[in-house]
């Protein structure tokens, strides 16, 4: 590509020694054109350093893009995609005052159409019937740029595949298209998948899996106005059998009466109470067994029908799921210099010259 594009002869090539750089067809290739090959000495990243730290530029970049976006590590290919089609329109080192883009094209990058990694976009239904009232776009998640056309890496939330399509408008803006119901099935419900606990996929062979559901309800204020439609994924955990996919279920709850004395204590030394709700509690806590769950409805793979989901962290429904939580919580305190209560385990008292703190596991 170097050579046509730019009419330049590539003489040498220099590379550390891995396998996907030194192998008999790369070896083939190059003596037939007459490249010669330089490779690094072993365990001496700082003889091929440019490429090595424009590198790790950028997974830096993807890791703060990933983060930031709140999806899973499944994605980092699309990620590290992103962070390398940007970086090539930016100015990184200031040298020569121009991007890798314009020294290698001879032009102004154009960065008109840069969008944020993960942002919400409205893709063209493209069917030929879609009937008088159905929705022209669906919804999906923006991950990147096409190399070979004018289109955007898209993921469809309705199915969870990547395809190159057109985005309609602008994505930050928001768009009415679809009923609230099958929008939620779709794209919040993929991300409370995705974002609160991770998963790996294996075999269902000699396996025992439980099943899961999605749960939808309506959130009202205190003036019962409806506010948001809320969706969860629940594990159907009385299917579970004790000493295959859990053990222990027992978890500590505050009692009212502990929770009238800690606030008639704060109220005496004129503490100020804050009231802290973690969003998705149960989904945090980590878990110690092997618990495998059927695909939800919505997920399921015609690449991967006879594969389940291994879960890292636990879901609302499993039996362990509040000893699981109640221990990721305490562990997070205690980390934070915290002491737990020797008469109430759900209170956690901190002290120190200047301050003292006190939280409640309600």
């Amino acid at each position: 590509m170097v050579e046509n594009q730019n009419d330049i002869k590539v003489k040498q090539i220099k590379t550390d020694n891995g396998t996907g750089f030194r192998n008999t067809k790369l070896e083939s290739f190059y003596d037939e054109r007459g490249i010669s090959r330089n490779f690094s000495s072993p365990y001496k990243p700082e003889q091929n350093g440019v490429a090595k730290r424009k590198n790790r530029n950028r997974i830096e970049a993807a890791r703060t893009m990933l983060n930031g976006s709140a999806l899973s590590k499944h994605f980092w290919t699309e990620v590290v995609i992103m962070a390398y089609y940007t970086q090539n329109r930016s100015i990184i080192v200031k040298i020569h005052y121009m991007t890798p883009y314009e020294i290698f094209k001879e032009r102004i990058p154009d960065i008109n159409y840069f969008y944020v990694f993960r942002c919400p976009v409205f893709i063209h239904n493209h069917k030929d019937h879609l009937g008088k009232f159905n929705a022209k776009a669906d919804d999906g998640y923006f991950l990147g740029y096409s190399f070979n056309s004018k289109a955007f890496r898209d993921r469809w939330s309705k199915d969870q595949h990547i395809e190159l399509v057109y985005i309609i408008g602008d994505p930050g803006e928001g768009m009415i298209t679809r009923s609230i119901a099958t929008k939620f099935t779709a794209a919040s419900a993929s991300e409370c998948l995705f974002a609160y606990f991770l998963f790996e996929i294996e075999s269902k062979k000699g396996k025992i899996a439980i099943g899961s559901k999605w749960v939808f309800r309506k959130k009202k204020d205190e003036h019962g106005t409806f506010t948001k439609n809320k969706e969860r994924l629940v594990a159907q955990g009385y299917s579970q059998k004790e000493g295959i996919n859990y053990d222990e279920t027992f978890a500590l709850v505050a009692r009212m009466e502990a929770i009238r004395i800690f606030l008639s204590f704060s109220t005496y030394m004129n503490f100020i109470v804050f009231q802290l709700d973690v969003k998705s509690a149960f989904q945090n806590g980590k878990l110690k067994e092997e618990v495998y769950v059927k695909k939800p409805l919505g997920f399921e793979s015609s690449k991967f029908p006879d594969y389940l989901y291994k879960l890292d962290k636990s879901l609302y429904g499993l039996k362990q799921a509040p000893k699981a939580w109640y221990e990721t919580i305490s562990t997070f305190l205690i980390h934070n210099r915290f002491v737990r209560g020797r008469i109430d385990n759900t209170l956690f008292i901190y002290r120190s010259k200047e301050m003292c703190s006190l939280f409640k596991c309600m």
